[in-house]
């Protein structure tokens, strides 16, 4: 066996990567789609609607939001409590450590949300709670909705964050009153009996110090809305999953043509029913056009993708995309679940409202309008030279200094780690750093290493490291060598 190979920037890797779509389009924002409000570059509508619907609210305001960490939000919220008589609830996540996000799987927050102090959201709940503000949280929440004074619903796929609405891809619509009314049914029933931390207080001598009550949710099907008695459409747990089998009936009856969107393509392997009505379109010459964000550097979100693509979808994508839809030419739904086999559609607490025609229409503007636009193209068996040229871009636009880029040019494997050399010629490689410590990242495995100017000799398997600082490992010429 030879134990030294050398591969250039042209060979193809396996499997399936975003990369540059040629074929872009010059942006242009949608602020002409008056039944959608939208958060997009140079277009924060989304916030704006926000902000009026917590200022409209007269008598009783009620907010779920997985976090709530951007600063004008809160603080309208916080002002609302302060100067009005409004009755203010929230509902919000928690886990058993309070608000560690790292452990949430579901959505895995967008990288710019992990980017900033997510403990600002728990230092959020308990100002607001410390105001008057009633608040419980629950461990399997991830809808995003806004009711003001119970007849005036509103569903985003936005997290109050700065990100979420100031530049990510986001979407929202208003929900009519009979779909209000019923949202705000269900928001009760959770509310009172689906959340696990119900008591929020202060120690006397140590205002600092916040006990928080757990207590197991009681809720029953019969306290949750029927999907016959409105457009409202949900899942919660085992109990309803009336969202997912709306995303179906939009497959199912497609004739011409189906957009999706979504942040994450995670799973798909627990969804069979979504793969097969996904195949019986394709099957009936449906085109299948699915928008994303483009995360090359997620392994579970391109396995997902790929499985799509080889069904035969399109896939498009952007740097920041995190709003999510289905539509065919006779329906739409938006909602704030991901294609996730694991959270969102089959378990977990998510919402989602069937368009009104005017919304439909609007809906399929945009989708039409962010694949036009697509920074990103899914392809399957691409060279390292596209895929550096994607990273290349995507570094740049997010401000990312690569201090590997393009400089190290030999890589020694020890003789027992011998299948690592095949996977750095068929898998994205990065270079991780933690407070100086080297690792080397590929195909999901990852490896102590040490860098010495142009030569990284890599060292003992360990763990995979969740959310470590990590840059692609980006070269002209590369020189494997197994010791």
């Amino acid at each position: 066996m030879d134990n030294t190979i050398s591969i250039e920037r042209e060979f193809r890797l396996r499997g399936g990567f975003f990369v540059k779509n040629n074929e872009v389009e010059k942006y242009e924002v949608s602020s002409d789609l008056s039944s959608l409000f939208l958060t997009q570059k140079n277009n924060n509508s989304l916030k704006k609607e926000l902000l009026e619907i917590i200022e409209s609210a007269d008598k009783v305001l009620k907010i779920c939001s997985f976090i709530i960490t951007d600063i004008e939000l809160f603080e309208a919220i916080l002002n609302k409590a302060k100067n009005t008589n409004c009755n203010i609830f929230v509902l919000t996540y928690l886990n058993e450590n309070k608000i560690n996000f790292i452990d949430f799987k579901g959505d895995d927050l967008t990288e710019e949300e992990l980017e900033n102090q997510t403990n600002l959201h728990f230092d959020h709940i308990c100002e607001l709670y410390k105001y008057g503000v009633f608040i419980r949280a629950a461990k399997n929440l991830h809808a995003k909705f806004v009711i003001a004074d119970r007849q005036k619903g509103f569903i985003t796929s936005a997290n109050l964050t700065s990100p979420s609405l100031l530049f990510n891809t986001e979407s929202g619509v208003y929900l009519n009153i009979q779909e209000s009314l019923k949202l705000d049914q269900l928001f009760d029933a959770v509310y009172q009996k689906g959340s696990n931390y119900i008591e929020f207080s202060s120690l006397s001598n140590n205002p600092d110090v916040v006990l928080i009550t757990e207590v197991e949710s009681t809720i029953k099907k019969e306290y949750l809305p029927q999907d016959n008695e409105s457009n409202l459409r949900f899942t919660y747990n085992d109990l309803d999953n009336s969202l997912y089998k709306q995303i179906l009936l939009v497959l199912n009856t497609a004739n011409r043509y189906v957009y999706l969107s979504t942040y994450s393509i995670v799973q798909l392997h627990k969804l069979p029913e979504f793969l097969e009505a996904i195949k019986k379109c394709i099957n009936r010459n449906v085109k299948v056009f699915v928008f994303c964000r483009g995360m090359n550097y997620r392994s579970d979100h391109l396995e997902g993708a790929k499985i799509l693509y080889d069904l035969g979808c399109k896939l498009y994508g952007d740097y920041y995309n995190h709003s999510k839809g289905v539509l065919n030419e006779s329906m739409g739904m938006i909602f704030t679940a991901n294609l996730d086999g694991q959270y969102g559609l089959t378990s977990g607490f998510e919402v989602g409202v069937i368009l009104e025609e005017d919304q439909k229409n609007d809906f399929k503007l945009l989708h039409e309008r962010l694949i036009k636009q697509a920074i990103y193209q899914f392809k399957n068996s691409i060279c390292f030279y596209d895929l550096f040229q994607t990273y290349d871009e995507y570094e740049r636009e997010k401000s990312i200094k690569n201090p590997f880029g393009y400089d190290h040019v030999e890589i020694l494997i020890p003789k027992k780690y011998n299948s690592l050399k095949e996977n750095i010629c068929d898998y994205i490689s990065y270079i991780g750093n933690i407070h100086g410590q080297y690792f080397f990242i590929c195909n999901n495995e990852s490896y102590n290493a040490i860098i010495d100017e142009n030569k990284i000799t890599i060292g003992e398997k360990i763990s995979t490291i969740n959310y470590v600082e990590k840059f692609i490992f980006k070269f002209k010429v590369l020189k494997i060598s197994v010791l």
